[in-house]
């Protein structure tokens, strides 16, 4: 059994610490962003609304971006936290606003109206560095033209963005930053029986935490429903790594502990490995489908594993 904990442990520190393939690349793209209020002048902020809004349907039907937020989105989750104390400074104010999205671009800029001809500028920013890494101005003498500005705009802003952002050679194997979530999981799934498993079909309801878009870390509870409801109730947490495959799709594996308690109080340790081969979603809902788990009893070394179709995540708060 000691043994057993001891490789547990040394797969864990593995599976933590290195880098999903994909992280060791000569350039990191950047992969949320929110285009943030205007400084107005003479225009109203009305007009203001207008403009971010294109702006940011734009950008998102581009596909560059993993993670645009939205106007309304974006007050929601500044709502949440104490307010930011108001500057004289436009791009001070709003870049600290970004920085309690969080994001990793913002845009800013200025929408005047003279009378004659609007005049609007757009600046993309890495929030981090506050690099700007597109600048972009335009007067246009009707709201028509502005709007349909907002499209070659938008354009440059997601090439910009997409062009990613060099890495120095000793950070190239550093893990993506934190962007933390926690989601929760309800569902249906298939147990072989065991000398201390019970084997049928559980309902369970799993608690996952998300360090990053990479790693996390899930903890659940599961009661037999069939052929006999109850009586059988299993725990289980798994340390998880997600390996790309492409855009917004992984492969989920998990190392993790399984506990087997029968009604008569007795219970059964196993430990082993979760793997579904295909996995992803939004920024809301993340999917894995056919996520099998293979676990083995650490005093009779009895393999026992679990099936499920499809294992549906609604996070919180992203």
């Amino acid at each position: 059994m000691k043994t057993l904990l001891v490789v547990v442990l040394l797969a864990a520190a593995v599976l933590l610490f290195a880098a999903p393939p994909g992280f060791a690349r000569d350039s990191r793209p950047y992969r949320s962003l929110a285009v943030m209020d205007l400084e107005l002048e003479g225009a109203t902020p009305e007009e203001m609304a207008e403009i971010v809004d294109c702006l940011t349907r734009r950008i998102s039907e581009s596909g560059s971006m993993r993670r645009v937020v939205d106007r309304q989105k974006r007050e929601k989750l500044l709502g949440r936290q104490p307010q930011v104390q108001r500057s004289r400074d436009y791009d001070e104010e709003q870049m600290s606003r970004a920085e309690r999205l969080p994001v990793e671009l913002a845009v800013l800029g200025r929408l005047s109206w003279n009378r004659q001809q609007y005049e609007l500028e757009v600046r993309l920013l890495a929030v981090e560095s506050r690099e700007v890494l597109y600048r972009q101005r335009g007067s246009f003498p009707d709201r028509g033209e502005l709007l349909a500005a907002c499209d070659r705009l938008a354009a440059g802003i997601a090439a910009a963005a997409a062009a990613g952002r060099a890495l120095k050679p000793e950070t190239k194997r550093e893990l993506p930053p934190l962007e933390p979530s926690v989601g929760i999981g309800l569902g249906q799934e298939g147990v072989s029986a065991g000398s201390g498993v019970s084997g049928g079909s559980y309902l369970y309801l799993d608690a996952l935490a998300m360090l990053n878009r990479f790693v996390g870390i899930d903890a659940g509870y599961a009661l037999r429903l069939f052929p006999s409801f109850g009586g059988s109730h299993l725990l289980r947490t798994h340390l998880r790594v997600h390996v790309p495959l492409a855009k917004d799709a992984y492969t989920a594996l998990g190392l993790g502990y399984l506990l087997s308690m029968d009604a008569g109080g007795a219970s059964s340790h196993l430990v082993g490995g979760r793997v579904a081969p295909i996995a992803g979603g939004d920024d809301e809902v993340f999917f894995e489908l056919l996520p099998v788990a293979l676990y083995f009893d650490v005093e009779t070394g009895e393999a026992v594993f679990t099936l499920e179709l499809l294992a549906v995540t609604v996070f919180f708060g992203r």
